[in-house]
């Protein structure tokens, strides 16, 4: 299990302000100092080992994990951790219906890998205004759907950064029953998070900390 003393030299315990806390996480919060609600990282250990062991289940039964970090601080260890266990990644904005209509986002991942091989071939048949319009079409689509081309649907499990800015993806994974394990702050309503994480989700260190503990396990 992870060491308390990491968790908070990562400044995992740090939450929101009390004033803009979530009741719903009452039972997270240690205690408050200088108008900042602290969290009980004994708690985020243990959560972080349950969620750890059930991804380690899920990874060695093949199955696909869904990575979903679209704020800032959250982007490139999310991307690495798609990378580090080839698993489909959300760094972008989360397009609605990704996970519940999954068909008409199937089309985008076609279209955008059959432009791709397209303009991977001998080019002289198009002129250079025909291939910027191309090469548009798959700058677009790569921002919408590139991180999912390898989503095997539906996905055992998503891991979210933020379960409040990522609220649609942890709804839709939700009403189909997938598994939502989230990284959650003070200021935030768990609902529909099947494995709370609670933790500083603003922090790049924080961040870091939890997720790349979770891929370790993977």
């Amino acid at each position: 299990m992870i060491q308390l003393k990491d968790l908070v030299k990562a400044g995992v315990h740090f939450g929101h302000r009390t004033a803009r806390w979530s009741p719903s996480m009452r039972s997270y919060i240690w205690g408050a100092r200088g108008g900042i609600h602290l969290i009980d990282v004994s708690k985020t250990a243990f959560l972080m080992e349950h969620a750890a062991k059930q991804l380690e289940g899920f990874a060695a039964e093949g199955k696909s994990i869904l990575w979903v970090g679209t704020k800032r601080p959250a982007r490139e260890t999310i991307a690495k951790a798609g990378e580090r266990t080839n698993c489909p990644v959300v760094v972008n904005r989360w397009v609605g219906g990704a996970l519940t209509n999954f068909d008409q986002i199937k089309k985008a991942i076609t279209r955008l890998l059959h432009l791709k091989d397209v303009i991977s071939k001998p080019l002289e048949h198009y002129t250079k205004k025909e291939l910027c319009v191309i090469q548009k079409e798959v700058d677009r689509l790569d921002k919408k759907v590139g991180g999912i081309v390898n989503l095997k649907f539906p996905p055992a499990a998503i891991v979210v950064v933020d379960a409040k800015k990522e609220a649609t993806a942890v709804r839709e994974a939700s009403y189909l029953g997938i598994p939502v394990i989230g990284l959650v702050d003070t200021n935030t309503d768990p609902k529909g998070v099947s494995v709370v994480i609670p933790a500083n989700d603003d922090s790049p260190r924080s961040i870091s900390l939890v997720i790349n503990y979770l891929v370790d396990a993977v």
